[in-house]
């Protein structure tokens, strides 16, 4: 999607080698490698998946072999999140 250089190394940063503990009756563990998924109330998480979700819809609207849903005289590929 052309994002520069230093836009993809920040993310790279927030999310690579990622660690939690966790606090169990008032003590912390050891740290813990989150190695899938990303900690809870991750505010940037779910701009992340509407980008990757971008590069999926360009993919299929980009190809004439998927199938449409045609209804009220119009063609659908793909549907997203709108305002109306």
């Amino acid at each position: 999607m052309g994002f520069g250089k230093k836009f993809i190394q920040a993310i790279e940063t927030i999310y690579l080698k990622q660690t939690a503990k966790v606090m169990v009756n008032g003590e912390l563990t050891e740290s813990i490698d989150i190695r899938k998924g990303t900690r809870q109330g991750c505010p940037l998480s779910p701009l992340l998946f509407v980008l990757t979700l971008e590069v999926l819809n360009r993919n299929i609207r980009g190809k004439k072999t998927i199938l449409t849903l045609k209804t009220a005289g119009r063609n659908f590929s793909t549907t997203k999140y709108s305002s109306q």
